[in-house]
């Protein structure tokens, strides 16, 4: 009995041509990813529109260059790119894409823009679930800017999730919290 839940690309076999340009796609996806980790924001975004040209371009790409133009510094330009993601009709975010974005958001204090994120995810259909660092990173968030009440919202939540059980981090932000 056939799987019917197998996707579209994974019944059609593919092409010579699309075999060799999905490998290509990958490698560039692996560079982006390095470039996050030395802050090469240039090369990223060489490699980045290579990926895009191909047709290639999916979650681990926007994340992989959202990721880069954080660590660069870049927050303008990676809200640039998550709001093309989103209205992106081919590849749509996921826990990954969002958490990074929340990372942006976080390391400059923005706690409206993680907020509104966070009720993006929840909004989404079908909803985007948070997993442990997209909590994690909401409350560093909430730590850095002594938003207690954000924070306990966001615990009650956890609470009520199955496939999310806080961690020591969770617990070491919200004793901080409280603490301060």
């Amino acid at each position: 009995m056939p799987d019917n839940r197998a996707s579209k690309r994974e019944r059609t076999p593919l092409s010579p041509e699309d075999l060799v340009a999905r490998a290509k796609a990958r490698e560039l996806n692996r560079e982006i990813a390095e470039c996050a980790s030395k802050k090469d924001a240039s090369r990223a975004i060489e490699a980045f529109n290579a990926v895009k040209e191909s047709g290639w371009c999916n979650q681990h790409t926007y994340s992989s260059m959202i990721n880069t133009y954080i660590r660069c510094g870049l927050l303008v330009e990676a809200e640039a790119t998550f709001k093309e993601l989103v209205e992106s009709k081919k590849v749509k975010p996921d826990v990954v894409t969002c958490t990074t974005m929340l990372k942006g958001y976080q390391s400059v204090g923005d706690i409206a823009k993680c907020i509104q994120l966070m009720e993006m995810m929840e909004q989404a259909r079908p909803a985007i679930l948070p997993n442990i660092r997209t909590v994690n990173t909401f409350l560093r968030c909430c730590l850095l800017t002594g938003e207690i009440g954000h924070a306990e919202n966001l615990l009650a939540k956890v609470k009520d999730m199955k496939d999310v059980e806080p961690d020591m981090s969770t617990w070491e932000y919200m004793v901080a919290l409280l603490c301060q």
